[in-house]
C-alpha cells in the first residue's frame, strides 16, 4: 500500500505493507426457513394502524402580521 501526505508545502511519498487480517468470526449466517416462518406469523398477528378516509383539505388563509407583509422577492 502507498500513499502521500502532505503538509503544509511538504509532501511525502510513504508505503507500508498490506496485513491479511486474522477472522475470529464467521462470516454471514443465513437464517433457516423455520425462523423466517414463525417471524411472519407474529408480524401477521401485530394489529395493523387504522388508516382515516380521505377528506378534503382546505387551503389557509392569511390572517393577521402574515397577509400584511409585502413580498421579499419580486
Amino acid at each position: 500500500m502507498q500513499a502521500l501526505a502532505k503538509v503544509d508545502n511538504l509532501v511525502v511519498p510513504f508505503a507500508f505493507p498490506y496485513v491479511e487480517l486474522r477472522k475470529t468470526q464467521p462470516g454471514f449466517i443465513a437464517r433457516n426457513d423455520e425462523y423466517l416462518s414463525l417471524r411472519m406469523a407474529e408480524a401477521s398477528l401485530v394489529p395493523q394502524p387504522v388508516v382515516q378516509a380521505d377528506r378534503e383539505i382546505k387551503p389557509h388563509k392569511a390572517t393577521g402580521v402574515e397577509s400584511r407583509q409585502e413580498p421579499f422577492f419580486e
